[in-house]
């Protein structure tokens, strides 16, 4: 294939005049009544509209040479192997250049000729080069075109090549969005690509298959319109399909793990959206990393591009995890927290009665001016007397509220609580349950019997209120029996622990908790 000049040739030759040698009234002069136009045609290989070097020449492509004046109808014929042609013996006069390229599959056009018009002199020959290309089109005609036509399109992209599992990504321009699958090219977020594909559908909406990818810079990212939960699932009536949207205060009330994904389900009160966590988009969306701050209660702004089911509904699927903003809600009272039933996700801020190695079950008490409340599988570490903003899932064990699975930002050191002093019967009904999880302590109890129960030691104890059960945790860093034997007295500080069957256990956090009298 014959590849384009780097500069075009549009030049016309002079005309040709030949004389006789003599003077006078035997001189003769003859001058040619036509001339000759000759040219390549080429095919604009990258979409730049333009003859540059990386354009191929185009065989077998009609031209026709057309007179202003209607006159030569039949100067027409097909362009060479090497994309040339050559028409002789054109009548001077002014004419244009035209392609027929219907014989091709691929939907040819005429994009550009040297000259628009140009004037054929005697003799002279008029080179006049001619560019086809397909068709050039917004991102809105794509959409419209049918199945099968290959177009450029040029858009920025919206995601990455590399963003989802199932190969596709999206590019948009000022009409609109379209997705496009298996790129022949790797591009990032944000590029300015000109893109020539061919047009099909997937989950019955367009895209744009196979396309070889031109590299244009980078581009003016658009805006992402800001629609309800309920919109986003129709994509606007099909209108906003692959485009970029942000919805504002999306509550996820389920989640569920798939092969590739993780999706949710949120709203913010308009209706439900499934919102999906691509696994291959971000370290933050594989298996390891979830569900994290993903989990039913918790509310995001949640950024991203909608991508049909093929059954009339779109998921919004973010490209990363910065796609998605957690709201942080706001704080409760530890009594309002009790109060809630299971399941719901919560934040309270109170001081770490213990840390989170205190104890084999990882346990940690929270307290503020309203209460006190065990924290269960806390996902950081905390140490006692922290402050901590803990946001996690209200629960329940042994009879009694917990909040479970929580995270803790750290706000600095806390103000501890004096402990409560009880009797030891009080202490082993945590009076009544208005105790519970609290740091209490029982002065001048006598240790009646000994016992090891699960590993633990335990000492039955009393003030002579009645017996109360105190479990020395071996993780609490306990020497056992040593001096926690029958008839000794102490004074004992610790956390109140319930059993499950309507009595609290008192757990020491060191044995700095038990002064021997």
């Amino acid at each position: 294939m014959r590849r384009a000049p780097f500069l075009r040739a549009a030049a016309v030759t002079a005309a040709a005049i030949l004389g006789c040698t003599n003077s006078g009234e035997n001189r003769i002069t003859v001058i040619s009544s036509t001339g000759t136009v000759t040219g390549v045609v080429y095919l604009d290989a990258n979409g730049s509209r333009v003859i540059d070097a990386g354009d191929d020449s185009l065989a077998n492509a009609g031209v026709r040479l057309v007179h202003k004046g209607g006159q030569g109808a039949g100067l027409e014929q097909n362009s060479a192997a090497n994309g040339s042609f050559t028409f002789t013996a054109v009548p001077v006069g002014d004419y244009s250049l035209q392609l027929d390229t219907t014989g091709f599959a691929d939907t040819l056009q005429l994009v550009r000729v040297d000259s628009q018009t140009f004037t054929v002199q005697p003799g002279a020959t008029s080179r006049i080069n001619i560019l086809a290309g397909r068709p050039l089109v917004t991102v809105a005609q794509a959409r419209a075109l049918p199945v099968g036509r290959k177009v450029f399109v040029i858009g920025v992209a919206l995601a990455s090549t590399t963003a989802f599992a199932d190969t596709t990504t999206d590019i948009a321009d000022v009409s609109g969005g379209l997705r496009v699958a298996r790129a022949r090219t790797a591009f990032a977020a944000g590029d300015s690509l000109r893109l020539l594909g061919t047009l099909a559908r997937r989950d019955s909406e367009p895209v744009l298959n196979d396309p070889t990818v031109f590299a244009l810079g980078t581009g003016f990212f658009p805006a992402a319109a800001t629609l309800t939960t309920a919109v986003a699932a129709t994509a606007s009536g099909g209108t906003r399909d692959a485009q970029m949207v942000i919805v504002h205060g999306a509550l996820i009330s389920d989640t569920l793990r798939t092969a590739t994904s993780f999706l949710l389900t949120a709203s913010d009160g308009s209706g439900p959206l499934q919102v999906q966590l691509d696994q291959t988009a971000d370290v933050a969306f594989q298996t390891a990393s979830l569900p994290g701050n993903y989990v039913p209660g918790n509310r995001f702004d949640l950024l991203g591009v909608l991508t049909p089911t093929g059954t009339g509904t779109w998921r919004l699927k973010p490209r990363s995890a910065a796609d998605l903003n957690l709201i942080p809600p706001t704080p409760i009272s530890i009594r309002a927290a009790r109060a809630l039933g299971p399941g719901q996700t919560v934040t309270v801020i109170g001081t770490a009665l213990n840390s989170s190695t205190t104890f084999s079950d990882t346990t940690v008490s929270l307290v503020d001016t309203s209460g006190a409340i065990r924290l269960t599988r806390l996902r950081t570490a905390v140490s006692a007397g922290d402050s901590v903003r803990v946001r996690a899932v209200t629960a329940s064990r042994s009879g009694q509220p917990t909040l479970d699975g929580g995270t803790t930002t750290a706000l600095g050191r806390g103000l501890f609580p004096a402990a409560a002093v009880l009797t030891s019967a009080a202490a082993a009904t945590a009076a009544g349950g208005t105790r519970d999880a609290q740091l209490v302590q029982v002065l001048n109890a006598t240790v009646n019997a000994t016992a090891t129960v699960l590993g633990n030691y335990q000492m039955t104890v009393s003030d002579g209120s009645g017996n109360l059960t105190v479990v020395l945790d071996q993780a609490a860093g306990f020497t056992v029996p040593g001096i926690y034997v029958v008839s000794n007295v102490f004074d004992i500080v610790g956390l109140l622990v319930p059993t499950g069957t309507g009595t609290w256990t008192l757990k020491p956090r060191s044995p700095a908790d038990l002064v021997k009298h």
